[in-house]
């Protein structure tokens, strides 16, 4: 260990362009936060994610060999062991790692304070998560919300989708997957104990609802934030199909499940975020954002997506909206199924006042909410924090 210590010690973030590992599992964001790296004329490695932790370590420590990384980065702390064994390597031989998260931290490292270490950043998607990472005792925690990876100049007009221009579209899963993936089977017994809306009334955290009502449940933390994956799948399922009965025949594209749950829509296969869903955004009358009840503050990527393929976006309220746009001709928000069903009716009578809002929402979202400006605020953020 002393001889790779010292390998290693070489001065991080001393020079531009940047030299970068990527831990890669086809995730989320990943291909395009790379995409949008190697444009900006880093050097990216992108290294393939390994299910066995000591196989991971081992392939990661002979590519920082190789490479002689400024730093690691990667989403939602992929890659890393669940015991914190690659991330104490890691730290010991003085190599910074960034980890953006964009799912709640509770559902990525429930034992998450074997992960605290000092070369660690962490920029999550979700502000108020901030307090609670550093008591897990993160040194540097940053909020950093979700951007569009969408080209401003690209044109999504596809024919193929003409026959939405007056039909309401949503392309969303139903989060029936993720709930079979947390199931145990106490679990719908417990979920049928909660009372949702005094939740809403509340507007705690899921999980701080969860902490609140039926903390003693459990044995630990770690078996609670468990649950807590199972109650948000399946209370974002709940929810979506609450809202969409309330649109005549709206058109779906998702999982497989959806013909399951008994809705009265046009259901279409999944299809993929980057290629084909901007032409369903921009050919779609309007486009309903559905957001996962795990989401406090924050928002989704169709937040800065459908604006930009040049849609119509009539999304639920979270707070973080009113940071990243102008509520008042940026935006449609709902807060209520009256309200959704008000807006729909309003709108769908008025192209002139919806196409104001898209071009209103695009200008902003070119501007400051693109994929590559939270990329280039992180190696700013990360640059100060670790270079020597």
């Amino acid at each position: 260990m002393s001889q790779l210590k010292t390998f290693f010690s070489y001065k991080k973030f001393a020079q531009s362009p940047l030299k970068i590992i990527f831990l890669d599992k086809t995730y989320f964001l990943q291909k395009e936060t790379i995409a949008v790296l190697k444009k900006m004329g880093h050097t990216v490695v992108s290294l393939q994610v390994l299910d066995d932790p000591k196989q991971m370590l081992d392939s990661l420590l002979k590519t920082c060999l190789q490479v002689k990384p400024d730093f690691i980065m990667g989403t939602n702390h992929i890659g890393f062991d669940p015991d914190g064994k690659i991330a104490n390597v890691l730290n010991e031989l003085d190599l910074p790692v960034l980890f953006w998260y964009l799912d709640d931290f509770r559902f990525i490292i429930p034992r998450g304070r074997n992960q605290a270490l000092p070369n660690i950043a962490l920029f999550s998607f979700e502000k108020n998560d901030l307090p609670d990472l550093r008591k897990f005792g993160f040194e540097h925690v940053f909020y950093m919300p979700a951007g569009s990876p969408l080209q401003p100049d690209a044109d999504f007009f596809n024919p193929e989708f003409s026959y939405l221009q007056d039909r309401i579209s949503f392309v969303g899963n139903t989060f029936l997957d993720a709930q079979e993936r947390w199931f145990l089977p106490r679990y719908p017994e417990l979920y049928e104990q909660l009372d949702f809306d005094k939740w809403n009334a509340q507007k705690q955290t899921l999980v701080d609802f969860i902490i609140k009502a039926q903390v003693t449940q459990f044995s630990s933390e770690a078996d609670l934030f468990h649950y807590a994956g199972y109650v948000a799948g399946r209370s974002t399922m709940e929810n979506r199909i609450e809202l969409l009965k309330q649109i005549p025949n709206p058109v779906v594209f998702g999982d497989r499940h959806w013909p399951e749950l008994g809705l009265n829509a046009e259901i279409h296969p999944p299809v993929h975020p980057a290629e084909t869903a901007p032409k369903i955004f921009k050919a779609s009358q309007i486009n309903l954002n559905i957001s996962s009840t795990q989401l406090h503050t924050s928002v989704n990527q169709r937040v800065f997506d459908v604006p930009l393929a040049g849609g119509f976006l009539l999304t639920d309220w979270r707070e973080s909206l009113a940071e990243l746009f102008d509520p008042e001709k940026e935006l449609t928000v709902y807060h209520s199924v009256d309200e959704l069903r008000e807006k729909i009716d309003y709108f769908q009578k008025h192209d002139l006042e919806r196409n104001k809002i898209i071009t209103r929402a695009a200008r902003r979202i070119e501007k400051e909410h693109l994929l590559e400006h939270r990329i280039q605020k992180m190696l700013e953020q990360m640059k100060q924090t670790f270079q020597q």
